[in-house]
C-alpha cells in the first residue's frame, strides 16, 4: 500500500505508441494492485508523438478516480476507464469516480480479500 507522500510519475518525452500504453497500465496496476487502467478501442491512438517537451502525469493516491481519467485525457489525449478488482471481476469505477485512488483500491483489495481462491478475468 502507497504511503501518503508516494505516487506515480510517467513522464515521456519521445514519441509513444502500444508499448507505452502497455508500459503505462503495468506501472499503474503495478501501484495501485487492485486497479487497472483500460483504453476503450476507439480512443487508442495507433502513435502519439510530443513535440520534444516532456509529457507528465503523476497518479497520487488522493486523486479521484475523475481527476486521473480527465488528466490522462489532457496529457496524453487518450480516453481511459479504470476499473476496480472486486473477487474475481473487475468492475467499471464510473459510479464511483469521486472516490481517490487510494480509496479505490483499499476496496478493492477489501472485497477481494473476502474470496481469496478468486482470481481476476483479465
Amino acid at each position: 500500500m502507497l504511503r501518503p507522500s508516494q505516487h506515480m510519475t510517467i513522464n515521456e518525452t519521445s514519441g509513444f505508441n502500444n508499448d507505452f500504453l502497455s508500459r503505462l497500465q503495468k506501472d499503474f496496476n503495478g501501484t495501485f494492485p487492485f486497479l487497472k487502467i483500460e483504453f476503450p478501442a476507439q480512443s487508442r491512438p495507433n502513435i502519439l508523438y510530443t513535440d520534444g517537451a516532456p509529457l507528465k502525469i503523476e497518479f497520487d493516491q488522493e486523486k479521484t478516480v475523475a481527476e486521473v481519467e480527465k488528466e490522462i485525457l489532457q496529457v496524453f489525449g487518450i480516453g481511459v476507464k479504470i476499473f476496480r478488482r472486486s473477487a474475481n471481476v473487475w468492475v467499471e469505477t464510473s459510479l464511483t469516480s469521486d472516490w481517490t485512488l487510494q480509496r479505490q483500491n483499499k476496496q478493492g483489495e477489501l472485497i477481494t480479500n473476502l474470496f481469496p481462491e478468486s482470481k481476476p478475468n483479465k
